[in-house]
C-alpha cells in the first residue's frame, strides 16, 4: 500500500523526513533514528 506524502499529519515538517516516513510505511519497514517525532506516526522506530 503506497501512502501519499500529503496524507501524513504535519507532526514532522521536514520534507525529507516525511518522505522517509511514507516510504517506510508503504514498504512496512522500520526507521532507525533518534528523532522522537517519528514515533508520532504509524511506523516502527528503532532508537
Amino acid at each position: 500500500m503506497l501512502v501519499p506524502l500529503n496524507s501524513l499529519p504535519l507532526h514532522h515538517k521536514d520534507p525529507a523526513d516525511r518522505f522517509i516516513i511514507t516510504t517506510a510505511i508503504s514498504h512496512n519497514l522500520a526507521i532507525v533514528t533518534a528523532d522522537k517525532k517519528f514515533e508520532e506516526y504509524a511506523v516502527a522506530v528503532i532508537n
